[in-house]
Order: C-alpha cells, then sequence, then structure tokens
C-alpha cells in the first residue's frame, strides 16, 4: 500500500515538472501591453512583419519558450509572451471598425488611427506622411485628400501598404466613413 502511494506520488511530481507552463496553454483573444515587435519566427533574431501598438487586439494561436504565434489582422507571427494580456471575454461585442495612418509603408513607422464619422481637415504635422493605410473592417472607407479640407480625393476599401505615386507626399486631408 505503501509503495502504490509513493509510486502515485512520484507519478503526479514528475507529471507536474514536465507539464508546460500555463501559458503554453493559452489560445484566443489578447491584447499587447507595449509597443512590440510581430516577428517572421519565435525569437529576437527573425526579421520583424510590423510593430503592433499598445492594446492592439490580436488572437493567439500556441505558445512555446516564451513566444506566442498570434494573429493580427491580416498578419500572422510571433511576439514575446511578456508583452500580452489575455482577454478572458472581449471588452466590446462588436468588431471595432477604423482605419489606421502609417509613417512607412507596410504599416510601420508612427502611426495615429480614426474611426468611422471621423476626420482629419487639415493634418498639420502629419501633411504628406501618410505612407500606408490599414483598414479594419468590413464597411469602412477611406477619403485621402492632396487638397486641404477634403479636395481632390481618392477612396480607399481596402488596405494600401503602398501609396500610389500620386499620393506619395500628398495626403493633406483624410476622412474616415
Amino acid at each position: 500500500m505503501k509503495n502504490v502511494l509513493l509510486r502515485s506520488a512520484m507519478a503526479l511530481c514528475l507529471a507536474l515538472l514536465l507539464a508546460p507552463p500555463a501559458f503554453a496553454q493559452l489560445s484566443g483573444p489578447a491584447v499587447t501591453t507595449a509597443n512590440v515587435n510581430l516577428r517572421e519566427g519565435p525569437g529576437a533574431r527573425h526579421a520583424i512583419v510590423r510593430v503592433l501598438r499598445p492594446g492592439e487586439e490580436l488572437t493567439i494561436a500556441r505558445c512555446a519558450s516564451n513566444w506566442c504565434l498570434v494573429d493580427a489582422g491580416r498578419d500572422r507571427g510571433w511576439v514575446a509572451q511578456p508583452y500580452l494580456r489575455r482577454l478572458i471575454a472581449r471588452p466590446d461585442v462588436g468588431f471595432r471598425a477604423r482605419a489606421c495612418f502609417y509613417e512607412r509603408p507596410h504599416f510601420r513607422g508612427a502611426s495615429f488611427c480614426l474611426l468611422p464619422g471621423q476626420s482629419e481637415g487639415n493634418l498639420g504635422a502629419w501633411r504628406d506622411r501618410i505612407a500606408s493605410v490599414a483598414i479594419e473592417g468590413r464597411s469602412v472607407a477611406v477619403e485621402l485628400c492632396s487638397g486641404r479640407n477634403f479636395r481632390d480625393c481618392t477612396m480607399l476599401v481596402t488596405d494600401v501598404p503602398t501609396m500610389p505615386r500620386r499620393l506619395q507626399d500628398a495626403v493633406t486631408s483624410v476622412k474616415v466613413w
């Protein structure tokens, strides 16, 4: 009887020691807690796909060795686990529709986002700096205008990783629908 209990206790200890950390079992919705690199592979030596902003929602597919494979919008890559906070339930029931404007091609560099119904008639410091646009949500459209106060506009309904030649260094006002 003593041997059975001892073997059971040893088996339980061994199972606990060999079990992966709790975060490795994690999957589902999460948010980033800081600016963090989305990488092509698990580790800092892998190339950066793009920079994720604090509070950006994503879905964790799986985690291993302190790195998590995530889906962030249209991109899939690896993020260091300490920069993720798991969401038990999504804070908002519906999908957050918005458009984000980046200063570098392929959704990189400094950025700002606008929700449908928001606009900027004079971009000020952002004038002529928008190099890519990410659109989140099916019914979102963006007007990029090369004239102040929404003149000479081009309508976008999908992401633009690189601005068309006529809009490069020329966007002075934006509107999100």
